[in-house]
């Protein structure tokens, strides 16, 4: 293992034991007050829009018709992976819709990121997560931890495969936060994770490289 990706995985073991004050998301740019338009939100126009702006910062979304949909578009993803391992945290809607039992029937060992060393969780090939929700305007997924460790599935692997429910794709941040707070969402306390995109830069000689500092490829799955 390089000297650089031993690093950032102490990193993520100390951030895993020392809460950080920064995973809040910005504060809303308008009142809390605001009423949020049921037609509007998870509209076939903020899904569209969600897809092409989550294209044009190199993720992949495929749009489906309903759950069976999106978890036979799993299993074949989990194909590719035959032999090696996939982070699935306990989520109570993983266990629901069965990621498990697909990765394990696909030939991938299911690893739950909680319950490994951080050295193990590192060798998964893909990290499943359920978001809470998708921003149309950017192409932003927004997840919510219960525990830090989750954060691992999304943040850890070279691909994050994220299960999306359509009516959860907001049209702007400002949005998404009012529907956060009207489902009884503490912002102030809430552990988050904001992705818009496989992770990029241009640090070094301003050439881009792709998966730098977490996934290369991120998949979102609408349903």
């Amino acid at each position: 293992m390089s000297h650089s990706r031993s690093r950032i995985l102490a990193d993520i073991a100390q951030a895993l034991v020392k809460h950080s004050g920064d995973a809040s998301p910005p504060p809303a740019d308008s009142p809390a007050t605001m009423h949020l338009d049921s037609e509007i939100v998870g509209s076939e126009t903020n899904l569209q829009r969600f897809a092409e702006n989550l294209a044009k910062v190199g993720g992949e979304c495929h749009i489906l018709n309903d759950e069976e949909a999106a978890l036979s578009q799993l299993r074949g993803i989990l194909g590719e992976c035959h032999g090696q391992s996939v982070l699935v945290p306990s989520d109570a809607e993983l266990g629901r819709m069965g990621v498990a039992r697909i990765a394990f029937e696909t030939g991938c060992v299911a690893v739950d990121p909680k319950s490994v060393p951080l050295e193990v969780a590192s060798k998964a090939s893909i990290g499943i997560t359920v978001a809470y929700g998708g921003i149309a305007d950017t192409g932003t997924i927004i997840l919510i931890h219960t525990i830090l460790a989750d954060q691992l599935s999304a943040l850890l692997p070279p691909a994050h495969l994220v299960l999306l429910k359509r009516q959860s794709i907001y049209p702007d941040k400002s949005s998404l936060l009012i529907g956060l707070r009207a489902g009884g969402t503490d912002l102030s306390n809430s552990q988050m994770t904001w992705v818009t995109g496989p992770s990029l830069t241009a640090d070094i000689e301003k050439v881009l490289v792709r998966g730098a500092h977490g996934p290369r490829r991120v998949i979102a799955l609408i349903y």
